[in-house]
């Protein structure tokens, strides 16, 4: 379904006829389930809140004082057996995707 073009267009035509047929269906919904339609406007209202504070979002200064790993090829290896990962070890390389925002590499 991810993949087939023609089966996207056929449900995006069947959901826009859907919707010319149904032009009231949320309205009606809204007013037949006001509990959780209020649950859904108190929730978007402090979604909103928190995106315009900023709260849980990283600042490009985050990293001020903070000491930066430099770029190079590290070894990985786990403290413990969690019973998910393998105890074999991981080479990884970690570079600096962006400079200049205020941290010294």
């Amino acid at each position: 379904m991810a993949n087939d073009s023609d089966y996207r267009a056929n449900q995006a035509e069947a959901q826009r006829q859907w919707r010319s047929r149904n032009k009231d269906y949320w309205k009606k919904y809204r007013r037949t389930n006001w509990a959780y339609t209020e649950r859904n406007r108190m929730g978007q209202r402090e979604r909103n809140r928190r995106r315009r504070s900023g709260a849980g979002i990283a600042k490009m200064d985050e990293l001020k004082g903070k000491a930066l790993i430099p770029s190079g090829r590290y070894r990985l290896v786990p403290l413990f057996d969690a019973g998910i990962a393998k105890m074999d070890e991981l080479i990884v390389e970690l570079g600096v995707i962006s400079r200049g925002c205020g941290v010294e590499v």
